[in-house]
């Protein structure tokens, strides 16, 4: 994934441009660990009634897993505001869902972003969304999980 994929049209097309192939492509494996924080999210439960909670967490859920989206379709549209909202949308709910290693990973984004990095922009939203999927493939997973 790229937030910025490169311009086809500012190529000259002259033989200067020219890449070489490499004929072996290896694939890298990611392996991402995800931590929630259930003291934080006991924290936001125990100031509600069990049902409002348990909606307010489904919604928040639901929200989190928007956010990703729009951040990957701002990513494709090099739309940088757009992009930089989605992200800290993403922070902040996970924040709230006390998904920590996701909230941390939006920060990193954020700072790449705000430094003008685009190579580790592209990187660390990567892995965010990368987190933000085994994220919440884990909360959905939780069965019997009773608020």
């Amino acid at each position: 994934m790229t937030i910025f994929p490169p311009d086809s049209s500012s190529s000259s097309g002259g033989e200067d441009n020219q890449v070489n192939m490499v004929e072996t492509v290896i694939e890298l494996p990611f392996f991402e660990t995800v931590r929630l924080d259930g003291e934080r999210l006991g924290l936001l439960i125990c100031k509600l009634d069990p049902r409002d909670a348990e909606d307010m967490v489904g919604h928040a859920i639901e929200e989190l897993a928007t956010r990703l989206s729009h951040c990957e379709t701002a990513s494709g549209l090099r739309d940088l505001p757009k992009l930089r909202n989605a992200v800290e949308s993403v922070g902040i709910l996970s924040d709230q869902l006390g998904m920590t290693a996701l909230r941390r990973s939006a920060v990193h984004v954020l700072s790449c972003i705000d430094a003008g990095d685009v190579t580790a922009s592209a990187a660390t939203l990567a892995r965010m969304i990368r987190i933000g999927d085994i994220s919440l493939n884990t909360v959905w997973d939780i069965e019997g999980l009773s608020i």
